[in-house]
């Protein structure tokens, strides 16, 4: 008995043939020789992904499909996807949840029959403007002959807010010991709404404060305004 112990190496129908002979004759020679055969399998897994709403503004919710199948010939063992958000898209939840996790960005999808998909939906918050990209890639234990399509990618594209500012002053000339008003005036000129909007206007050694139109939104010991929300096109003074 001999065994010979071989790497397999290709990804097709492999056949190892083994043919005996002998200096003395021999009548039947249709049982000389013996094959085996080896078929390692294939298994072509491809992504798609989309986002549903691609132009969302920052602080809204985007929900990302991942769709990952298996094309064949045979079975996919161990698939698993790496879908991280990037640092623009904050997580809230996947569906399934318990096979997805947001920390490593890791689906656990298992095995795939032939002509089987498995979809994974996650829900993010944009945090940033500007464009998030959203990649995600399959991977399985079971051999790809076909690379090209393990990576998909969706993108948002939150359009930023475009602040402008404007100050005037009532009289540029003033006597000394007189009062003065300065009026600002802040415009959101962007295709977003502003969250968060501050202006920082601190009375310079010279300027004694007196009173602000705004006394609740306008700290005169910081300087600081408070605006808040300020939607596109529109202005505060």
């Amino acid at each position: 008995t001999l065994q010979i112990v071989a790497t397999v190496t290709g990804h097709t129908l492999l056949t190892n043939t083994a043919t005996a002979s002998s200096t003395t004759y021999d009548p039947d020679t249709t049982n000389n020789t013996e094959s085996a055969t080896v078929n390692a399998p294939d298994a072509d897994v491809a992504i798609t992904k989309t986002v549903d709403n691609p132009g969302a503004n920052v602080g809204e919710n985007v929900t990302f499909t991942v769709t990952v199948t298996n094309n064949g010939p045979d079975t996919a063992q161990g698939v698993s996807v790496t879908d991280s958000l990037p640092s623009g898209l904050t997580f809230v939840s996947a569906n399934p949840a318990a096979a997805y996790v947001a920390a490593t960005g890791v689906w656990t999808v298992g095995d795939l029959n032939t002509a089987q998909s498995a979809v994974l939906e996650i829900v993010a918050t944009v945090a940033a403007p500007g464009s998030q990209v959203n990649t995600a890639t399959a991977s399985a234990a079971t051999y790809d002959p076909v690379s090209g399509n393990n990576t998909a990618n969706a993108a948002v594209n939150a359009p930023p807010a475009d602040l402008s500012i404007s100050k005037s002053v009532s009289t540029a000339a003033p006597a000394l010991g007189s009062n003065v008003t300065f009026t600002l005036t802040v415009t959101n000129n962007g295709s977003q709404d502003a969250t968060g909007v501050r202006v920082s206007d601190l009375l310079p050694t010279g300027l004694t404060f007196v009173s602000s139109s705004l006394p609740a939104a306008y700290n005169q010991a910081t300087g600081e305004w408070t605006i808040g929300n300020l939607a596109n096109g529109a202005t505060a003074t």
